[in-house]
Parts: C-alpha cells; sequence; structure tokens
C-alpha cells in the first residue's frame, strides 16, 4: 500500500503520534492484535517509520472485507484510523527508512514464489493421474499428442521456476540478493503457475471445476496469490526499472559454485565465469 495514505503527526501536548487514513487488504487485520502501520514521520526528516498499534486504541477500527471468492480461508481487512494516540514507546526503535517495510516484502515474496510454484506442481500431478485413468475413444486421455504437449509445457515451467527460486534463494544465503531479483521470481512463478492451473483444468475438462479435483480451488486461489505483495503488472515496474539502470539479471544465469558472480558485483569490474565463459560486464 501507499505510505502517503497514512498521515502523521506529532502531539506535542500528550506526546504522541496520531496516526489517520485506511490501509485496504491486511492480512488477518481483523483477527490481530497487534498491528504494524508504516508511514512518514516529520519528526524523523520525513523518513518512513514503523509503529506498533494495538487493538482497542481509540480511533481504531479493522472491518473485515466480505465476499471473497478466492483465498477465502485467509482473513483479510482493513485498518482504519482516525486520530489514532500512539505513544513514542511504540515506534519501532531500529527500522528506518524503506529497509523495514522493503524486508518484510522481500521475505514474503521469496516464499510466495516457491509455494505458486507447489500449487503448480499439485495441479500437473492431478491433471497427469486423471489424463492417465480417464478413458475416451477406447484409449487414456494422455496418450493424446495435445495432452501430452500441455504436460511438457507445464513441468518445463515448473522445472524452470523451481531452479531460479533455488538460484535466489541461495544467493539470499549469500547476502547478495537484490529486490529485483526477488520480484522476478515471485512474477515468474506467479504468472506461470497461473497458466499451469488453466492447463490443468482444461485437461479434466468438466471435471476441472469440481472441487473434488481440487485444481479449481487452486486457479482461484492463484488468482490472489498473482496479487498480494506485489501485483504481477508492479513485479515487472520493479524489475524493469532496475533494468534501465544495471543489469540484474546475470547473477542468476551464471553458474552457482564459482566466485565471479560475487567479485564482479562488489568490484565493479568486468569478470569471466571461469566454468561458463559468460563475460559479466556492469552497465
Amino acid at each position: 500500500n501507499h505510505l502517503i495514505v497514512v498521515v502523521l503527526r506529532w502531539d506535542e501536548k500528550t506526546k504522541t503520534y496520531r496516526l489517520s487514513g485506511t490501509k485496504s487488504w491486511i492480512s488477518n487485520s481483523p483477527v490481530a492484535d497487534v498491528l504494524i502501520v508504516w508511514a512518514r514521520s516529520d519528526k524523523h526528516n520525513n523518513d518512513i517509520k514503523g509503529f506498533i498499534l494495538e487493538k482497542g486504541m481509540d480511533g481504531l477500527t479493522c472491518p473485515k472485507i466480505e465476499g471473497k471468492l478466492s483465498l477465502r480461508t485467509s482473513v483479510t481487512g482493513q485498518i482504519a484510523m482516525d486520530e489514532v494516540p500512539v505513544p513514542e514507546a511504540n515506534l519501532l526503535p531500529n527500522a528506518r527508512g524503506l529497509g523495514g517495510p522493503f524486508g518484510c516484502l522481500n521475505n514474503a515474496r521469496m516464499g510466495i514464489a516457491f509455494g505458486a510454484l507447489g500449487a503448480a506442481e499439485d495441479c500437473f500431478h492431478r491433471a497427469r493421474e486423471y489424463a492417465l485413468e480417464r478413458s475416451q475413444f477406447g484409449r487414456p486421455l494422455a496418450q493424446n499428442q495435445l495432452i501430452q504437449l500441455k504436460f511438457a509445457d507445464m513441468l518445463t515451467e515448473i522445472t524452470l521456476g523451481l531452479q531460479s527460486c533455488l538460484r535466489v534463494a541461495r544467493l539470499k544465503d549469500e547476502g547478495l540478493v537484490t529486490p529485483e531479483q526477488i520480484s522476478l521470481i515471485k512474477r515468474n512463478s506467479c504468472g506461470k503457475s497461473l497458466d499451469i492451473a488453466r492447463k490443468a483444468r482444461d485437461i479434466l475438462g468438466g471435471n476441472g471445476i469440481v472441487d473434488e479435483y481440487h485444481v479449481i480451488r487452486h486457479m482461484i486461489n492463484l488468482e490472489t496469490v498473482n496479487t498480494y505483495e506485489g501485483t504481477f503488472s508492479r513485479s515487472f515496474s520493479s524489475s524493469g526499472c532496475q533494468l534501465e539502470r544495471n543489469t540484474v539479471t546475470e547473477r542468476i544465469l551464471c553458474c552457482t559454485s564459482c566466485s565471479c558472480v560475487g567479485s564482479f558485483y562488489h568490484g565493479g569490474a568486468i569478470a569471466r565465469c571461469a566454468r561458463t565463459r559468460y563475460t559479466l560486464r556492469d552497465t
């Protein structure tokens, strides 16, 4: 959510921050006892700060969003604030700038990238089992080349997506990952998983919309996964802006075992991978 929609002011008389504004589509807000809200603080040179809000504070309400047809088990709502008084002790002491909220987003997007592919895998296996057992015109559905092509496409995207996620996860362990790379795999996993779920639903025919086979459940839930923590289009915008400034993909494309990638990005010089012979150039 856009940080500017939350208006923050310091009340010198009561020694409290006053928060006003509304944040929508917040997971667990109707049932949570503690809420973290990010806002720009004039008292801290317009820097972004995090504030701890507790249920029961004056002016704070968290209505539930009703009528969802996707990811229905997740309780989602709003955070509505009307001059909510927040004591200075509720200021997150070590969170400064965008590092705090972006740190949360990056970790969430990393998990989503893997999780979306997990849903795609389940759709693939259920559709495969169905196609092997379903007989049409005297032979299994899986013997049709068009069906086989769909399975080949599905498995290709799942395999490539998992390899990309694994590579970025290893970069994260090494302290070399960038937010743009995480956005790329989140965008790829969600978009490709949606396509895979739709292919699987098509293979199942009419049974594809029945909850017994679970494919339609994955497909509808993936519509939400494709949106939260950064929409498909927003992830493109984030990665595209970074590509205008410098190259962000070599670390993913290069091999995982040599040290040329780390030395290239820390030293800013031209490097050549000892194994793949890729030339990496800072632009």
